[in-house]
């Protein structure tokens, strides 16, 4: 027994401890001698129950001399820092780091984590093992299950079966909990082990570290409130800094300190602190700012070429060449913007003469196009087929290979600068209606505003097209053809189709290939609609377009588009049928000339007439996603089936993926897979990898 005595005597000295400790905490003028304070006088405040907010203070006041790595915040954690203490600590450590100085000891921290998870999980693995070993050995022996006895029935055994199958379930259903339970048990000891590691690396990468560099302010506008300061030789800026704020950073500069952040953002962020004002204030490097801007000029210049904005797209590149003499990108891109806006100039030109060329004896040339027009239409109601047969007849201007146009090449003809109206009705008209099984009329007098180029004249704006179609009518599906109302744009409006049987307003226009040869002899007999019904021209000039078309192609290669363009045309002219596909693409996609869609439509569709199976596979995907023409899952099957028959190895994958997927056609996976192989024995890498894949 110990006297009491001897426990007054205990209890006195441990009251003066504490009572002395804490008197020395409350006084920041009190520091040990040997201050800054070491990590073992902090450990000890701690280890003595010393109030938090006492040893805060004294470590605030007093300041430290270890860094807080590792070891150090182990020794912490053995003896229960709080949180308070550690984020004083936190501060204190790292106010006198260097920027490289944090992120050397972040990394070292982040080591220790994958070190010691690695440790932990080694751990979890070990006790998995023994958790399985023993679940191994109680599972078998309660998965023993004695024979059926003698005298017991089939039944009861089966009981047995039955309870001894539910135990071993349950046994599984258990074991899987415990492992889970072990593995989250071990995860969490991982967090917890190296919570402190990343809670002073969250700390180090929010915090804001001393750049060495010298401070020179150079200049302040009161009335924009910038300031300009030189960081060693780097030019920096301060916006919305108030007077009163930059006079005294001015006045107390030695004081100013300039701090970083972690991690730099694009600018090069630095901040002024004065810390006996409370002042901060950031700002960015001006030349970091400008190689922003230049690069958000270059982006801004890239997407107004794809707009074919290419005067924008010029004054961007201008401005970035005037910041930035040598950019490379920037002095490309003038180049081709130039080239691009003069070559689109001298086709508005050329295309503004020609399209004004009519020739006396009524017929307009669109050379833009290369067809030779009829100024004008039948004049009276007719069906699609009196159409057809009326185009084959017509005898005008020498010729004699007038055909009904596709709707494509209809399209290419709406101009909305052009405004004309049609004739009046002179009386009421009354008739039933196939297409919808109505009964329709019209006032006498009415008439329609239609848009059309070349002068052409119509009596009605509605106009007979070869392109067909399906229209499903009493469970069957009829033939249809489509029509083009020049009323209004083909942009703005669905497809328009009408039965061959139908004749009321409908006119029929007629076209002709254009070609600077001399015309043919009004004996040439007349043609049905197919790819003949563009003859070849002579020898020589054939080579001479071929030649162009491939000086075209080489210039697209090298994206030159600019000076592609004529040189399609050139060969298009010239009687090529790849040079009116390439032509026509540049067209859809607006390269090297201004956008126009329905021209390029409309020349697209005159190659696969002319026999071009690649065309006819373009075209196909034009029907196919809607671009320049409306969508028609129709005529893009029979465009792809047109190219695929001839043997072009796309045409035949993408309407195998149409009859794969039912659309427009019947579904049919073998004829998919048929028109697969075939694409594959074409050559079409990615339809024999598409035939390897199981059915």
């Amino acid at each position: 027994m110990i006297p009491v005595g001897a426990w007054r005597s205990a209890v006195l000295w441990l009251a003066a401890l504490v009572v002395g400790a804490g008197a020395f905490a409350q006084s920041g003028a009190r520091c040990p001698a040997s201050a800054p304070l070491t990590l073992t006088q902090v450990l000890d405040f701690i280890s003595q129950n010393i109030p938090d907010d006492r040893t805060v203070e004294l470590i605030e006041s007093c300041h430290v001399s270890f860094s807080m790595d590792a070891s150090d915040l182990d020794q912490l954690a053995n003896v229960g820092a709080s949180q308070r203490i550690l984020d004083a600590l936190n501060r204190m450590t790292a106010s006198h780091l260097t920027l490289a100085e944090a992120r050397g000891e972040a990394a070292e921290l982040e080591s220790h984590i994958a070190a010691s998870d690695k440790a932990v999980n080694a751990e979890r693995d070990i006790a998995l093992q023994e958790l399985d070993a023993q679940y191994h050995v109680q599972r078998a022996r309660a998965a023993h299950i004695d024979p059926k006895g003698q005298f017991e029935s089939t039944a009861d055994y089966n009981v047995r079966v039955q309870q001894n199958q539910a135990a071993l379930a349950a046994m599984d259903g258990k074991h899987k909990a415990d492992r889970s339970q072990l593995i989250a048990d071990y995860s969490e000891k991982a967090r917890e082990k190296s919570r402190a590691y990343q809670e002073r690396i969250t700390f180090l990468q929010q915090n804001r570290y001393s750049d060495p560099r010298i401070l020179t302010i150079t200049s302040y506008n009161p009335d924009t409130q910038q300031m300009v300061a030189m960081l060693g030789d780097e030019e920096y800026q301060f916006d919305q800094v108030p007077g009163k704020t930059a006079e005294t950073l001015v006045r107390n500069l030695k004081q100013v300190r300039v701090t970083e952040p972690y991690t730099d953002d694009q600018f090069h962020r630095r901040f002024l602190v004065l810390d006996s004002a409370s002042i901060s204030v950031s700002g960015y490097s001006l030349k970091e700012k400008e190689r922003e801007e230049i690069n958000q000029q270059l982006a801004a210049a890239a997407e107004r070429m794809s707009r074919n904005d290419y005067a924008g797209a010029l004054s961007k590149y201008q401005w970035v060449l005037a910041r930035d003499p040598n950019n490379r990108a920037a002095k490309d891109g003038v180049e081709l913007a130039r080239d691009t806006v003069a070559a689109i100039e001298a086709e508005r030109q050329r295309r503004s003469a020609l399209l004004e060329e009519q020739t006396a004896a009524g017929e307009w040339v669109d050379k833009g196009t290369r067809f030779m027009w009829t100024l004008d239409d039948n004049g009276a109601d007719i069906t699609w087929k009196e159409a057809v047969e009326y185009c084959q007849a017509l005898r005008k201007g020498g010729f004699a290979d007038w055909r009904l146009p596709s709707i494509e090449e209809l399209n290419a003809l709406y101009d909305a600068r052009s405004t004309r109206s049609t004739p009046p009705i002179p009386e009421t008209l009354n008739w039933f209606s196939w297409g919808d099984g109505k009964s329709r009329s019209l006032a006498q007098g009415t008439f329609w505003q239609y848009h059309i180029a070349g002068g052409i004249q119509l009596t009605r704006a509605t106009v007979w097209s070869t392109s067909k179609g399906t229209m499903r009518r009493n469970n069957l599906n009829k033939v249809v053809y489509l029509v083009e109302d020049f009323s209004r744009p083909p942009q703005s409006r669905n497809r328009i189709y009408d039965f061959p049987s139908e004749k009321h307003l409908n006119r029929a226009l007629c076209l002709r290939p254009y070609s600077a040869e001399s015309p043919q002899p009004a004996a040439v007999a007349a043609r049905t609609i197919s790819k003949q019904d563009v003859t070849p021209g002579p020898l020589a000039p054939r080579l001479s377009a071929a030649a162009s078309q491939e000086k075209a192609e080489n210039l697209i290669k090298q994206k030159r588009y600019g000076e592609a363009f004529p040189l399609a045309a050139q060969a298009c002219s010239g009687g090529d049928r790849e040079g009116c596909h390439t032509e026509g693409i540049l067209y859809v996609q607006g390269l090297g000339v201004i956008k126009d869609q329905p021209r390029g439509a409309a020349l697209i569709s005159q190659a696969c007439v002319r026999g071009s199976p690649g065309a006819c596979f373009t075209l196909g995907q034009l029907y196919d996603f809607g671009w320049g023409v409306p969508q028609d899952f129709h005529r893009a099957v029979e465009s792809y089936s047109i190219s695929c028959n001839e043997g072009f190895a796309k045409g035949c994958d993408r309407l195998g993926f149409f009859y794969s997927n039912g659309i427009d056609v019947e579904r049919d996976a073998g004829k998919a897979r048929q028109l697969v192989e075939k694409a594959c024995s074409l050559g079409l890498k990615e339809a024999c990898d598409e035939t390897r894949k199981p059915n």
